[in-house]
C-alpha cells in the first residue's frame, strides 16, 4: 500500500466536519479516507474507526446489532 496514512486522516476530518469550509461535510468520503488511513498505521484514524464504530456514525446498522 502506498500514500501517507496522516494526509487521508486529514480529509477525513476535513470531510465529516466541513472544517472552514475546505470541503462540503460528507460522511460516505469521511469514512473512505479514514478506513485507508487506519489501514495505512494512523493510530488517530484508527482510534477514529473505533469512535464512530461505537457511535454509529456512517454506521451501517445491521453491524451494531448483535445476532440472535
Amino acid at each position: 500500500m502506498t500514500g501517507n496514512a496522516t494526509s487521508q486522516a486529514i480529509l477525513g476530518f476535513f470531510y465529516a466536519t466541513g472544517y472552514d469550509n475546505v470541503v462540503p461535510i460528507d460522511q460516505a468520503k469521511s469514512l473512505l479516507h479514514y478506513t485507508f488511513a487506519a489501514h495505512g498505521g494512523d493510530q488517530g484514524a484508527q482510534m477514529t474507526m473505533a469512535y464512530r464504530y461505537w457511535a454509529g456514525i456512517a454506521a451501517c446498522s445491521s453491524l451494531l446489532v448483535p445476532a440472535a
